[in-house]
């Protein structure tokens, strides 16, 4: 099961069965296959070490639920909902709030607590594993450090859309979303959830070693 999973993430970094054409070049098609292997490897090395550390009881959803606030760069929250679900001994806590205005605008900004689980954070979160800075005449792409956390950052300026991610303590996605908004918008949103305070509730949960 994990080979097969290993083998499916590493055709999906190096295109394998799409249809997509191949960068011109051999030099380009080598740096790609070699980033997906290394990705590939770096993967499979995470995977193992999650393995050995059992997985943590999700953090309330409700307290997650307080994190969001009530207004987020400048659009008031509209909705917000929490919920926990899993099988067997993975469990999963999420809360989200929307946030919209008068006009078209609107932002999404969500915790999710994987309760530790590395492997399901990886495949929740490819761009984990790469290496991303990607730019076009619409469309920016990279990743990055934020706030001393791994994560994510990808806008297209032709449809004013966008998202923001970072993995807090190798346990909680944070993400903001949003269309017909800024990336400044996008950032700010992002910006309203303390990730310090999540970190914080990194060993909440764990059984005892």
């Amino acid at each position: 099961m994990r080979l097969a999973a290993l083998v499916l993430f590493g055709c999906t970094l190096a295109g394998c069965g799409g249809d997509a054409p191949a960068e011109p070049g051999l030099f380009d098609q080598a740096r790609q296959a070699g980033q997906a292997v290394q990705s590939l490897q770096e993967l499979g090395e995470r995977m193992e070490g999650a393995a050995a550390q059992p997985p943590a009881e999700p953090v309330d959803f409700r307290r997650l639920k307080a994190m969001l606030p009530e207004t987020a760069a400048g659009l008031p929250r509209t909705a917000a909902e929490g919920a926990r679900q899993g099988m067997g001994e993975f469990n999963v806590s999420t809360a989200e709030a929307t946030y919209a205005g008068d006009g078209d605008a609107r932002l999404t900004v969500t915790i999710t607590d994987m309760g530790g689980v590395q492997t399901a954070m990886m495949f929740g979160a490819a761009w984990s594993v790469m290496s991303v800075d990607r730019e076009t005449d619409t469309e920016t792409e990279r990743t990055r450090d934020i706030g001393g956390f791994p994560g994510h950052e990808k806008y297209n300026t032709a449809s004013r859309s966008g998202e923001m991610q970072a993995i807090v303590a190798d346990r909680f996605l944070v993400a903001a979303s949003g269309q017909n908004v800024t990336a400044e918008q996008i950032q700010s949103a992002f910006k309203t959830v303390d990730l310090r305070a999540l970190a914080g509730m990194r060993d909440e949960g764990r059984p005892a070693s």
